[in-house]
């Protein structure tokens, strides 16, 4: 009996289901989640404030807030703007190569926001 592979790799890709097609996609979904949670800055001198990631487990910040994360020698900057001031996982905005432990950041509305 023979076994076509080909065509069971092409229904995979065309569901989805293809490795690459889901790293692609997921790959884009972060993208897309990471733009409403705020952006990377370049430049860690505007922090607001410097985190130490592995002695908290939860952080509260406002809209608009500059936070440099650090954990031993890697570090990165964030700008939160969170139009719906929810709950941020840390891991869902770390690069890749940080090592995000289980941090939850609060974002709240900025002063200029509440009216």
């Amino acid at each position: 009996m023979k076994t076509h592979v080909a065509p069971i790799a092409l229904i995979a890709a065309v569901l989805g289901l293809g490795s690459a097609s889901a790293m692609a996609h997921d790959n884009k979904r972060e993208a897309a989640s990471k733009g409403w949670l705020g952006k990377p800055v370049a430049e860690a001198t505007t922090a607001g404030k410097t985190v130490d990631v592995t002695k908290i487990k939860a952080l509260n910040v406002d809209c608009g807030d500059v936070v440099t994360f650090r954990s031993g020698a890697k570090s990165f900057t964030w700008k939160f703007e969170v139009p719906n001031h929810g709950r941020v996982d840390l891991k869902a905005i770390a690069p890749a190569d940080f090592n995000a432990p289980d941090l939850i950041v609060y974002v709240s509305r900025a002063e200029s926001e509440r009216g």
